[in-house]
């Protein structure tokens, strides 16, 4: 078992790398789960929104990544603002808000965002890497959460979840100036990268009916609405009529 992990992380970091060389990159087809092969027509009228997971940290001079709290906030208040934009512009889909939870529900849904996170990191990799092994897995696409969140569905009326998880990594001041100063030396040093990763699951059974994940390299600051915005809609290209 864990060699399997161990060689899953490797082919993932492949696949990061890959995606590397290009600006911003998602997959390269909307991957669209096993009830919905037909096309993305079919994707629900109503969506609940779940808490947008918004993690932003610092890259020091020294090259240590720490996480701000404080920016992780203005990030998910940025992320929310772009997702409400998106889907203004979208007359197909209604947006439904998360109702009042218990404590014990909360955690619970808390759970699921963090494991939609690891099984659609798997879907991503099964659906772009190109190795016949894998092949079999994007034929025959299904991925689940299992039905964790089916009372979701009973306390809204929803059919599927909306679940937003972005991560950045802003360079300080002292960063940018030895990163200009290596690059004089012709040594290559990372400014930073955003990842947005979107996903539409059933709540009755949990489903991933659609995900997408999107890859941006030094160049955004998921402080920013107008940038969030950028990345949203990026990683949104292909779901529904769009």
């Amino acid at each position: 078992m864990a060699l399997l992990k161990s060689k899953t992380f490797l082919l993932f970091i492949l696949l990061a790398l890959l995606l590397s060389l290009s600006a911003c990159t998602v997959a390269g087809k909307p991957s669209i789960g096993s009830k919905l092969k037909g096309g993305s027509a079919g994707l629900p009228s109503q969506l609940l929104v779940l808490p947008v997971t918004v993690t932003i940290s610092e890259i020091s001079a020294g090259g240590l990544v720490q996480e701000d709290p404080v920016w992780s906030k203005e990030g998910e208040e940025a992320m929310t603002f772009a997702l409400r934009e998106f889907f203004a512009k979208d007359p197909s889909t209604s947006l439904v808000d998360m109702p009042e939870l218990t404590a014990e529900e909360s955690e619970l849904v808390h759970e699921h965002v963090l494991l939609y996170d690891a099984v659609a990191s798997q879907a991503f990799i099964a659906a772009n890497m190109p190795a016949v092994g894998w092949s079999h897995l994007t034929n025959d696409f299904h991925y689940t959460l299992g039905d964790g969140l089916r009372f979701l569905k009973q306390k809204t009326g929803a059919d599927a979840a909306l679940i937003i998880l972005g991560n950045d990594s802003i360079s300080s001041g002292g960063r940018k100036t030895m990163v200009a100063v290596a690059a004089l030396m012709g040594v290559g040093m990372p400014l930073g990268s955003s990842r947005l990763m979107v996903g539409v699951v059933a709540l009755e059974d949990g489903d991933i009916l659609w995900f997408q994940n999107c890859y941006a390299h030094g160049n955004l600051d998921l402080r920013k609405a107008e940038d969030a915005v950028v990345l949203f809609d990026k990683a949104m290209e292909g779901y529904g009529s769009r």
